[in-house]
C-alpha cells in the first residue's frame, strides 16, 4: 500500500523504541522515549493523532 517504503515519519522529539501496524496496514503507531504516542496514515506520511508524553511508556500490539 506505501508507495515509498523509506518514508520518514517526522514528528518525535525522542528515541522510537515501538512501532506497531494496524490490521490492512492503513495506519502504524508509534511511542517513543518521552511516552508519546503517534498515529500514522502510512499512505500520506501524516501524523494523524497523538497522545501525549506522560514519561511513562508502555506497548502492546495484538
Amino acid at each position: 500500500m506505501l508507495a515509498d517504503r523509506n518514508r520518514a515519519l517526522t514528528g518525535h522529539t525522542a528515541a522510537v523504541l515501538a512501532v506497531c501496524g494496524t490490521p490492512g496496514d492503513r495506519y502504524a503507531v508509534t511511542g517513543d522515549e518521552d511516552g508519546t504516542v503517534r498515529v500514522w496514515d502510512v499512505v500520506t506520511g501524516r501524523c494523524v493523532g497523538r497522545l501525549g508524553g506522560t514519561g511513562a511508556m508502555w506497548t502492546r500490539c495484538t
